[in-house]
């Protein structure tokens, strides 16, 4: 339902993207907060948007452990959200200056 609706009209440059491409997430935003969760099977998915509790989960990576992803999604994405321990600290370090 909400992706029928999020495609229904075209989408300009100027337009803000997150309904279209995202519409459950912003749904859970908008009704349980910035900060909260949502299970992907029986798996939490945690959502933070306040850039100081960003800082500190990606500055705590010993605390703040990532789930195991399969081999393939590791080959793909080696990102921020993807990066662990050493090699996510130091994509994190560069982030954080233009998250806060």
């Amino acid at each position: 339902m909400m992706i029928r609706e999020a495609n229904s009209k075209p989408i300009h440059l100027s337009d803000d993207i997150v309904p279209r491409v995202i519409p459950f997430f912003l749904e859970t935003i908008k009704k349980y907060g910035s900060n909260s969760f949502v299970w992907l099977g029986p798996k939490p998915l945690v959502i933070i948007r306040d850039p100081k509790l960003m800082r500190e989960i990606l500055l705590k990576h010993n605390v703040f452990q990532k789930p195991h992803s399969n081999p393939l999604g590791k080959l793909l994405a080696q990102g921020l959200v993807t990066s662990e321990g050493h090699n996510g600290l130091k994509t994190g370090k560069l982030s954080i200056p233009l998250s806060v």
